[in-house]
């Protein structure tokens, strides 16, 4: 997942995550950065982060997956 932050972050960094997915269904997810680049001025936010998926439950995964499927 790409996600920006005005936060930098250490690659590595382990996360606990809530997604929601329509306004009101929450998932929770552990992932890591994994890579993480500077971003020029005016772009809305310093740094572009990309997380990797480390961890969620089944019910999770699947509620997630639903929801990428119906985009």
């Amino acid at each position: 997942m790409r996600v920006y932050s005005d936060d930098q972050m250490a690659i590595g960094t382990q996360l606990e995550i809530e997604l929601l997915l329509d306004g009101q269904t929450g998932v929770r997810c552990w992932a890591r950065i994994a890579w993480i680049e500077s971003l020029p001025p005016g772009a809305g936010a310093p740094y572009d982060i990309g997380l990797e998926f480390t961890d969620m439950t089944n019910e999770d995964r699947r509620l997630l997956t639903a929801a990428l499927e119906g985009v």
